[in-house]
């Protein structure tokens, strides 16, 4: 059975969204009986150690041509690199650069694509992937049809696998990068996202005009604040004492 490959960005971290993606991975590769391979695209040597306490192999691309996310140089290196592994499955998360690259890769190994799956698992040797369909109503099973399956996976969609007694084996891939001038960012905007990411927030007060405004929006931020507790006992009695206080009010 070949392997299964997933791509992580060192510029996003270990975050939420990469541990999900990884154990996903971790379970289909076990489910094939398959190795996984991770690509850590940057420098990151904490992002590798992380990822490999859970995969078999780690190669890191961390060359000055792809520190900064560059479309075709990330997509020259991914290509270099998953045809060396030769891989049954690809494996990326939703960020920006996952959905922008995930195709195109899937085109240079002429391979399947597929974005936003909320499972996928081996049906023998093919790969199928679960994706919903009219605005969450359905589920879709697609089975993709030709090897890679290069597939984005649905952030906060998937556990995080245990870490294995052993770490796998970290290697730096050697590429052969030439300059691409056809696409380049010239720009990156980077907008306040507070004290939190969305991804990684335990607790999320969202609100309406029924709040009132911005004052009292941020009294019900103030009242939720300790509902982040280290506890379920914490969280669930911070609920009870604010359902408490509107069910006062009606």
């Amino acid at each position: 059975m070949k392997d299964i490959a997933i791509i992580l960005f060192a510029s996003a971290g270990f975050d939420k969204a990469a541990q999900g993606l990884t154990g996903a991975a971790r379970r289909l590769a076990d489910q094939a009986g398959a190795k996984l391979r991770a690509i850590v695209v940057g420098a990151a040597e904490t992002v590798a150690a992380e990822v490999a306490r859970i995969a078999d192999t780690v190669v890191v691309a961390d060359q000055p041509e792809v520190a900064d996310y560059q479309p075709e140089l990330c997509l020259n290196a991914l290509t270099q690199i998953c045809r060396e592994i030769f891989p049954a499955a690809v494996l990326l998360s939703n960020d920006t650069y996952s959905q922008e690259i995930a195709p195109r890769l899937a085109h240079r190994l002429a391979g399947s694509a597929v974005g936003d799956g909320i499972e996928i698992r081996m049906q023998g040797d093919a790969v199928r992937v679960v994706r919903q369909v009219y605005g969450g109503k359905a589920q879709a099973v697609l089975e993709m049809k030709r090897s890679p399956a290069v597939v984005w996976l649905r952030a906060r969609a998937f556990q995080p696998a245990p870490a294995r007694a052993a770490a796998g084996e970290i290697t730096r891939a050697a590429l052969d990068l030439k300059p691409d001038p056809r696409t380049r960012i010239v720009e990156r905007k980077r907008e306040e996202t507070g004290e939190a990411r969305l991804e990684d927030a335990r607790v999320i007060v969202a609100g309406g005009r029924g709040v009132g405004s911005r004052e009292a929006f941020a009294a019900e931020e103030t009242r939720c604040e300790f509902a982040a507790g280290d506890t379920e006992e914490e969280r669930a009695g911070a609920f009870a004492k604010r359902l408490a206080e509107l069910a006062s009010t009606l």
